[in-house]
């Protein structure tokens, strides 16, 4: 994202939540190729007979985002972009609990994430559903880390990105990318 998109999604933010209505067509319309981008990124790490597709993924969270008012409530662009890959995470979630249900009680095979995975030491997370209650255990406990997991896990950011975005600095991004990894194999563990 290049630095006059940042200032201007920011700008369009702070005009949203200030009640200008058209703010949020042209929000959507600046940031639409980001959100295909994610959708995408997504998508790469889902099974291949997966009946969404990137397109379908990014309309569906941009209308969550509508329908949720987290346009609104969007505090800054880090907190945008978190709102957004934590729309289309629930999104997949949402279809894969709805997979779930007609497969009559079938047990939900494993389709790994990626090999982040295994750099998280969740090995047990074999369920996406299951990943997604982690996730908001974890956001209940410490939100900052949610979203180092989000970015750093979800969308593949690296350090640099992830502390430009959350306004902290690498080492803090580092440090709460660490206590989360830790955090999630204790629970995956039981330990």
């Amino acid at each position: 994202m290049s630095d006059g998109l940042r200032k201007n999604v920011t700008y369009l933010l702070d005009r949203i939540r200030s009640g200008d209505t058209g703010a949020r067509n042209e929000l959507l319309a600046a940031v639409s190729s980001e959100f295909y981008q994610i959708a995408r990124h997504f998508m790469n790490h889902e099974r291949r007979d997966h009946t969404l597709t990137p397109t379908a993924l990014a309309h569906e969270a941009v209308i969550r985002l509508i329908n949720e008012a987290a346009l609104e409530q969007s505090e800054n662009r880090a907190h945008f972009f978190g709102i957004v890959a934590r729309c289309m995470w629930q999104v997949l979630v949402h279809h894969a609990r709805r997979r779930a249900a007609e497969q009559r009680g079938g047990s939900w095979k494993r389709q790994p994430l990626d090999d982040a995975l295994d750099y998280l030491a969740v090995r047990g997370v074999d369920d996406p559903l299951r990943f997604d209650q982690l996730l908001e255990e974890l956001g209940n406990i410490d939100e900052r880390q949610r979203a180092v997991v989000e970015f750093r896990f979800l969308l593949e950011m690296s350090v640099r990105q992830t502390s430009e975005l959350l306004g902290v600095s690498e080492r803090s991004v580092e440090l709460d990318w660490q206590k989360a990894r830790a955090w999630l194999y204790s629970r995956i563990a039981g330990v």
